[in-house]
């Protein structure tokens, strides 16, 4: 996720200076235990280079010795290793199902502790700011960690943000536009803020510690109230022009589709989000689809959600696996479409839809192979290792990608 220099040049030196560092700690961090040598032969930087960078990250306390190496003739070296739990930072995940996540993790993704909240349907964000920088506190409070610890608090959120800003520019999930929302949560805490988009998050944390750590080309769509997609070239999260890339929710998989939110017909949202789930499986019950979806729910429709048909599936309901299928093929039409324009390493799908498991993935699989090209079908598609935390410690490492940890 930290960026290499190599291939890189920059003439600021303050500049390069971060970056080498970066450069050396993400080595360090997916590659150790290591040698000063080895570090200097992977990362194409000078010896003298390697040398002092490490002195500087180990007085940090990111690395520590590991032992001693074999030699090639001569001394043999000492072996360094990433130290994840030299810092620590907050990730909140505000989901678009009505709940906030919050973690505390070290640097390798770990969760030292995790709280769970709902959130109502149309609060503030002046409401919701309060509650991330309550949960922050609760969070450092419970995992016995010194404040100073404590490096950065990564927020994720559903919608259209303007990292710069740190602002979100509109989220129809949480009914939001223009909010700026980090300002007034670091003036709280004392501690710097990213804000970025869920699945831009999701993307970082399976990159960082997750599915993804082993590849440089990732293609992560997150699928929940809305689809989005966060994507990784060549390590770095690739955001766009104006950091709205991956909206593949709002690709068209059936121009004959329901109305899109976005005033598009057909949009893979409209068609294989959770929202759209439920929508299917209340209009089959209404025409007499037999199922135990109505049960799970005390025939009640407003409570019928795409858990719920999950969970349906999951005990074996036809009709409930029938609707995650046909979920499963339409997001496979987008997955694939992506595979074919990105060519990434491997497909990573997470969100809440994604807990349902086989079946829907059975479906993706299925409609990649017929669709996508004959070498690019070859991509893995797996779940997202992270599970439900995913964009709660992407959001985490939010702080790492900016460097603000270091």
């Amino acid at each position: 996720m930290l960026q290499s220099s190599i291939g890189f040049i920059a003439t600021d030196p303050q500049l390069l200076r971060q970056i080498n560092r970066a450069t050396v700690l993400e080595v360090i961090r997916r590659r150790g235990p290591i040698s000063r040598t080895d570090l200097a032969r992977i990362t194409h930087l000078t010896p003298a280079t390697c040398f002092a960078i490490v002195e500087e990250l180990v007085k940090m306390n990111l690395l520590v010795e590991e032992g001693i190496g074999s030699s090639r003739g001569g001394r043999r070296p000492t072996l360094f290793k990433f130290n994840p739990r030299a810092f620590f930072v907050v990730g909140v995940d505000i989901g678009g199902l009505g709940k906030m996540i919050t973690i505390l993790s070290d640097l390798d993704g770990n969760i030292l502790v995790r709280k769970a909240a709902e959130l109502g349907t149309e609060e503030s964000p002046d409401r919701v700011i309060g509650r991330i920088i309550a949960s922050s506190r609760q969070v450092v409070q419970e995992a016995q960690v010194d404040d100073g610890a404590v490096r950065g608090v990564g927020i994720a959120v559903p919608g259209l943000v303007e990292v710069a800003t740190r602002s979100i520019l509109y989220s129809a999930n949480l009914g939001w536009q223009n909010a700026p929302i980090a300002a007034p949560i670091e003036e709280a805490l004392h501690l710097p803020v990213c804000v970025e988009n869920n699945a831009n998050a999701m993307a970082l944390g399976e990159s960082w510690c997750g599915a993804g750590r082993d590849y440089q080309n990732i293609l992560c769509v997150n699928v929940g109230v809305g689809i989005g997609a966060g994507i990784i070239i060549e390590g770095k999260l690739y955001r766009g022009r104006a950091a709205w890339a991956g909206e593949i929710g709002h690709t068209t998989v059936d121009e004959d589709g329901p109305l899109c939110r976005c005033g598009n017909y057909g949009c893979l949202e409209a068609l294989a989000a959770g929202p759209a789930i439920a929508r299917k499986a209340v209009l089959g019950i209404r025409r007499g689809a037999v199922t135990t979806i109505s049960a799970l729910v005390g025939d009640n429709p407003e409570a019928v959600t795409a858990e719920v048909v999950s969970q349906a599936a999951a005990e074996g309901d036809p009709f409930a696996i029938q609707l995650l299928e046909e979920a499963g093929r339409y997001i496979g039409v987008g997955v694939a479409n992506s595979i074919n324009l990105l060519n990434p390493d491997i497909a990573i799908i997470g969100g809440g839809v994604a807990q349902a498991g086989e079946v829907l993935f059975a479906a993706i699989r299925h409609a990649v192979a017929a669709r996508a090209l004959k070498q690019a079908a070859q991509t893995p598609i797996v779940p997202a290792a992270l599970g439900t935390d995913a964009s709660a410690v992407g959001a985490a490492t939010l702080v790492l990608e900016k460097g603000l940890a270091f």
